[in-house]
């Protein structure tokens, strides 16, 4: 859990670092170090989602700077902004420590490393983020049939 606590204060400090670039130089930082499709696509979500994404993306293997330096372009809330990030990113650090913990008792580290290091684990990752992505949806949506009806 040590290295859970320390890896998440190390990200969430680089995204609000990356939170303030994002502030101050803005969008032509995001379109000098990222192709301009992909920083069109961020915008888009963080505009849409808001911290929602700035959350779906701290358990994902895309790379988390882009939301991040985004989220300050788009002028997210920061403290909402640094409350998804440390729920984010430390749920995902300490799934990870749980599994490598559980799984040395059972294989040697090497091998633990490998798995983590194969394709496997970031589609399981992404699977997850989809079954939280459908479900919300599917809130979504039964909230908006439950207003058409009192309305």
């Amino acid at each position: 859990m040590f290295y859970t606590i320390v890896c998440t204060a190390a990200s969430v400090l680089g995204a609000a670092f990356g939170y303030f670039i994002g502030i101050k130089g803005g969008r032509p930082v995001l379109h000098r170090m990222f192709d301009r499709k992909k920083v069109d696509s961020v915008e888009h979500l963080l505009q849409k989602y808001d911290a929602w994404a700035i959350f779906i993306a701290g358990f994902t293997p895309i790379p988390y700077k882009v939301f991040t330096i985004a989220g300050g372009v788009c002028r997210i809330h920061f403290w909402r902004f640094i409350f998804v990030s440390i729920v984010a990113r430390g749920t995902r650090y300490a799934i990870i420590a749980s599994l490598v913990y559980h799984l040395s008792k059972q294989m040697n580290l090497d091998d633990v490393l490998t798995f983590f290091r194969q394709t496997r684990f970031d589609l399981w990752t992404l699977a997850a983020v989809a079954v939280v992505v459908i479900a919300y949806v599917i809130y979504r949506l039964s909230v908006g049939k439950r207003r058409a009806v009192v309305v």
